[in-house]
């Protein structure tokens, strides 16, 4: 609940008129996952920058949720340490470097980093990037999985369909060195059921957003009410029902 009074008092210090907050797992569970998964039992795996979150479902229900700090800022941050370059700059490389595809080689290929505490730029064989890139790669998304396995086991929610959505997903190779390195099955989740460019339904970063206009879109005459302005006495019993 602080967390939410400070997220509340940072919009109103920049005058922005919030009309209402959606939780980023509920809105990305209604952007990617099918009633059957939910039925079924599925587990979305939502790799942001900072953060993982992990959800739920089981007999189309949500169970429970989880937030794990392993983000895929974790993997810019190795780069940055181990070639002691910014990591904003490390981001980047990442970003047109990074690949999890399998048997790629580079022959003599090299590939620039900036160090800007000794402004230079230094070269390093891509092969060797992409050889450090796996392992760190493998290491994180080993302890990733690893607990996302657990807190399935504690919710007892066994062998749940696999959705992995966020930027860390685009990756090239994400599933298959998922399937490669652990024998892991699942598949990446994009926006469905939205009227929206293309560019946007396949970025797996947008569908807690984008997901959040679906969630209102179906269904919503129940869904409306909950950013019907309405007075103490209506919240407080709206509640009491619920």
């Amino acid at each position: 609940y602080q967390d939410y009074k400070n997220i509340a008092k940072a919009f109103e210090m920049v005058n922005l008129d919030v009309v209402s907050y959606f939780p980023k797992m509920v809105t990305a569970s209604e952007a990617v996952l099918t009633e059957q998964e939910k039925s079924e039992g599925v587990m979305l795996i939502d790799i942001a920058d900072d953060a993982t979150f992990i959800t739920l479902w089981s007999k189309g229900e949500l169970v429970n949720t989880r937030v794990l700090p392993l983000g895929g800022r974790l993997l810019s941050t190795q780069i940055a340490t181990l070639w002691e370059i910014d990591l904003l700059d490390a981001e980047k490389v990442k970003e047109q470097y990074g690949s999890l595809e399998r048997n790629l080689r580079f022959e003599d290929e090299l590939i620039p980093l900036v160090n800007r505490n000794g402004n230079k730029t230094l070269q390093i064989k891509r092969q060797e990037f992409q050889d450090k890139f796996s392992e760190m790669a493998k290491a994180w998304l080993s302890e990733l999985l690893s607990q996302a396995d657990a807190f399935a086991r504690e919710e007892r929610v066994f062998y749940p369909h696999c959705v992995y959505t966020g930027g860390a997903v685009s990756l090239d190779g994400f599933l298959e060195f998922l399937h490669f390195e652990f024998s892991r099955q699942g598949r990446i989740g994009h926006t469905r059921r939205v009227d929206a460019p293309n560019e946007l339904l396949v970025n797996p970063s947008l569908t807690p957003a984008i997901g959040m206009f679906s969630w209102l879109a179906y269904g919503s005459g129940e869904k409306a009410k909950l950013i019907e302005e309405r007075g103490f006495l209506q919240k407080t019993l709206s509640s009491a029902r619920g």
